[in-house]
């Protein structure tokens, strides 16, 4: 797994076990898929940088157009700066230097299971988070009881602010509302294994909120991959 400019998107590649592996390859330890702190740091800082929850209509709507019937390849955004937006729905969207963090492909996203509704979290490597395991693995084995139950799908209406994160909580909202992202939740056991962001013909449910809690870690399609994340260790 690399990030690679003009390359084809790695997808249909059998779940997050193998996206796992093939990104420890770049380096032991310190390579890894994005997990879900990851995405709280971003949308945390986002979400101050521009004043706004609705994301979408502040930094740009991300390919997430109905029409779409497939994805934009990596480094379409290389000239536009760290941060660049569109809101005709299939360009994309650029933050931190990052393509794509909402629309285009489903990022899975480690660290954050739903089983039977409830969801389940890891933040870090190591137990200092509260977890009792020492990695991130695909059943949520040991990871954190976050204590939120939601088994239906809807637009986020209210977040759970967590020492860990903000967890949607409730759906009962719209697109233009609160958070202004969809969560799609499932009642049945699971695991569940997170995708974050939506995928290239979403519309507005899509977003950088916008979580996806009802497939298996070992789904493989072509709207569904991973990218990379670097955390380099101490000394």
């Amino acid at each position: 797994m690399r990030s690679l400019s003009g390359q084809n998107n790695w997808v249909n590649t059998g779940g997050a076990q193998p996206e796992i592996d093939a990104a420890k390859l770049n380096g032991a330890d310190i390579w890894f898929t994005e997990v879900f702190a990851d995405r709280q740091l971003i949308n945390d800082l986002l979400t101050m940088m521009f004043k706004s929850t609705d994301l979408q209509t502040a930094a740009g709507s991300g390919r997430t157009k109905s029409s779409n019937s497939n994805a934009i390849q990596p480094g379409t955004m290389d000239t536009s700066g760290l941060f660049w937006g569109s809101n005709d729905g299939t360009s994309g969207v650029k933050v931190f230097g990052m393509e794509n963090w909402w629309g285009n492909l489903w990022r899975r996203t480690a660290g954050w299971i739903a089983k039977s509704g409830k969801q389940w979290v890891k933040a870090t490597r190591g137990t200092k988070d509260g977890t009792t395991v020492a990695d991130y693995n695909t059943d949520g084995s040991g990871y954190l009881d976050t204590g939120i139950t939601v088994t239906s799908s809807n637009y986020i209406s209210k977040m759970a602010t967590k020492p860990y994160g903000r967890i949607p909580s409730e759906v009962s909202g719209s697109s233009s509302t609160y958070e202004a992202d969809y969560a799609y939740n499932t009642s049945s056991s699971g695991p569940y294994y997170a995708l974050c962001g939506a995928t290239w013909d979403d519309g507005l449910d899509a977003g950088p909120f916008y979580v996806y809690l009802r497939d298996a870690p070992t789904i493989s399609y072509s709207d569904d991959g991973a990218a990379l994340s670097c955390k380099p260790l101490a000394a």
